[in-house]
């Protein structure tokens, strides 16, 4: 079997199943036990030690403890038998799907799948605001008069529910340091937007929000960049989704026609502006240069002598780059490495301050003396 096999029948099992109504069938159900009990049966032939190991983990140990007690419940259950059992194996196959996810996640990465289920989740928005915006069903639903996107899962929450689990691979896409992915995942997180947005969940628009604040607070951890650029690609996504909402909600008369054309063009120039607006602002901001490991352990270290980073905190950041080396007497040559000068009191080498506090403001200790004609170069004798 070829290396990307589990990943592959990860995608199978989550794909076929989800356009198949997403397991609000008893048919998508059907194909997602088949699938994960077919593909779990390939792993166990192909490498049954790994898959052996990750049985043992405490999320799957639960989810099969939690299939076999839904099962068992038919013994006691007054409603149908069967239908116990049937869940105990819809809850079997969640299992199985994870036992697949850790395997693609050992051999391809967990990125890899992160990125299926945003493209995945990207393509179901896509699917549900066409059909909002054509007005017909069953991918989309006139719910209190207005119609939502539902996508193949035929439910505007659930739909939303997949948009927000995809928001922060389409964030980090945003600000990824290459322009063409950054562009990509900007039109795909305005549809992913607009689908939460126009689904009208207010526990899905929290829930999107509450990403969007974790990661901004938590940037350098979660899109790795600055808060600054974070909080702009979230207001890009805020402008989509309400745009969005404004284009293609709104009351609609029961049995109304026409418009379609229009609407789908208006929901097309709200993506290709979002496109846009986040293009000129990748523009705008430019590239944050970044430091080098050694210049930042200086710059960290110099930040202890001045004051708030004034103008003695950009003194003791400094560093002396000449002259790099010097002859002893046998003539061989000595390394002189350079230190940061400023404002920052040193010991001398008994450990004592220097008196009077007058080498706080020159940077140099007792003992230490300046090189003549070498300004900013200390030795010591």
């Amino acid at each position: 079997m070829p290396v990307a096999w589990p990943f592959a029948a990860l995608i199978l099992t989550v794909a076929v199943p989800l356009a198949i109504r997403g397991g609000y069938t008893a048919t998508s159900r059907g194909m997602l036990v088949g699938l994960a009990a077919l593909s779990v049966a390939g792993i166990l032939i192909r490498d049954e030690r790994s898959a052996g190991r990750f049985v043992r983990e405490p999320a799957i140990l639960s989810l099969v403890a939690l299939a076999a007690l839904t099962a068992l419940s038919a013994a006691w259950t007054t409603g149908e038998a069967l239908d116990a059992v049937r869940w105990g194996l819809v809850i079997a196959a969640y299992a199985a799907t994870a036992l697949l996810a850790a395997q693609a996640a050992r051999e391809q990465g967990f990125v890899a799948i992160a990125v299926a289920i945003a493209v995945i989740a990207v393509a179901e928005a896509a699917i549900g605001l066409v059909s909002a915006g054509l007005r017909v069903e069953p991918f989309a639903e006139r719910i209190g008069g207005s119609w939502r996107p539902g996508g193949t899962l035929e439910y505007p929450p659930a739909l939303a529910l997949i948009q927000v689990g995809a928001l922060p691979v389409l964030l980090r896409g945003m600000l990824s340091s290459r322009a063409a992915l950054g562009l990509v995942s900007a039109g795909c997180a305005a549809l992913a937007a607009g689908a939460i947005g126009l689904a009208d969940s207010r526990t899905q628009i929290v829930l999107a929000l509450a990403v969007l604040v974790i990661a901004i607070v938590w940037a350098d951890r979660t899109v790795r960049d600055t808060r600054s650029r974070a909080a702009l690609a979230g207001l890009v996504l805020l402008g989509a989704g309400l745009a969005t909402r404004l284009a293609l909600g709104g009351y609609a008369f029961p049995g109304a026609t026409g418009g379609d054309v229009g609407r789908l063009l208006t929901l097309a120039a709200v993506v290709a502006g979002s496109v846009v607006a986040w293009a000129l602002i990748r523009r705008l901001w430019g590239e944050r240069p970044r430091a080098s490991p050694a210049v930042a352990g200086i710059g960290r270290a110099g930040r202890g002598g001045g004051r708030g980073g004034g103008p003695r905190g950009r003194r003791a950041r400094r560093v002396c780059r000449r002259p790099t080396e010097r002859r002893t007497l046998d003539g061989a040559r000595q390394r002189l490495h350079p230190r940061p000068v400023g404002p920052v009191a040193r010991r001398d080498r008994n450990g004592a301050r220097p008196s009077g506090g007058g080498s706080r403001g020159r940077g140099l200790s007792a003992g230490v003396r300046r090189r003549p004609g070498k300004p900013g170069v200390s030795i010591r004798p």
